[in-house]
């Protein structure tokens, strides 16, 4: 929210047999309660100044089905756990797939997938940034081979409108999980990669359309339906995972 508030105290009420804690937020500029819900299953409850705590209470604990349902959704989503230390047993997320990080002593540097396991062999291995500094260069190739594949397989739809072959880089993208500019340069979040592979053709082709329509007219939302139909649940996916950069 860009309006300017007002932080005040964390509270609970009880629902069912569940506690459930909400953190409020007031402003002059709010006219009615509203309330959010963040992957890590924080709640927000804004209000109005001088709202009274036992109303915003109320209101919650009437949305009581509604919170537990979304808390059970992002149970369900693999969502990359905060404040990684880059240690054994972590869990490191590809492909939307959790594997546990285990780390060993070698002679030479490697990283690869094994058994749900993300393996790092490193000659430096009691260093923790030694480790992410291996493990992000691994990220880093595999969303760049692995977004140039799934580019040119889904492009191959698009050439029934003879457009030129656009330019596709991998980066790190604070806001966005992709972005075209009108000369043809499609960034893709290296995030992405560690998400569901459903989800980066989502935004793929997201991206793709936007070669044709520039911006998110009618016309837009009625190609991206036709070039990916499950388009809706991707995107509801994705506004679910943080973009957290390593």
């Amino acid at each position: 929210m860009n309006i300017p508030m007002q932080k005040n105290t964390i509270n609970s009420i009880k629902y069912l047999d569940k506690i459930i804690e909400f953190e409020t937020f007031y402003s002059d500029r709010l006219k009615t309660i509203k309330i959010s819900i963040d992957p890590s299953k924080k709640i927000r409850v804004y209000a109005p100044k001088n709202t009274p705590v036992i109303n915003m209470g109320e209101i919650v604990k009437n949305k009581g089905m509604w919170i537990l349902k979304k808390f059970s959704y992002f149970d369900s989503l693999n969502v990359e756990p905060k404040n990684l230390e880059f240690k054994n047993g972590e869990t490191h997320f590809y492909l939307g797939v959790a594997y546990v990080l285990n780390i060993v002593q070698g002679t030479a540097t490697k990283v690869y997938l094994e058994d749900k396991k993300l393996v790092v062999v490193s000659t430096n291995f009691t260093n923790e940034l030694f480790t992410k500094k291996l493990i992000d260069n691994w990220y880093w190739e595999n969303a760049k081979t692995l977004f140039e594949n799934e580019l040119n397989n889904k492009f191959l739809e698009f050439n029934v409108y003879n457009l030129a072959k656009p330019i596709m880089t991998v980066e790190r993208l604070k806001k966005k999980w992709g972005q075209c500019s009108s000369k043809g340069h499609i960034k893709l979040n290296k995030e992405l990669v560690k998400l569901p592979l459903e989800c980066l053709n989502y935004v793929i082709v997201h991206e793709l359309c936007h070669l044709i329509e520039h911006n998110h007219s009618p016309r837009f939302y009625k190609l991206l339906g036709k070039h990916y139909p499950d388009w809706k649940k991707q995107k509801e996916k994705l506004n679910n995972f943080r973009l957290k950069l390593i």
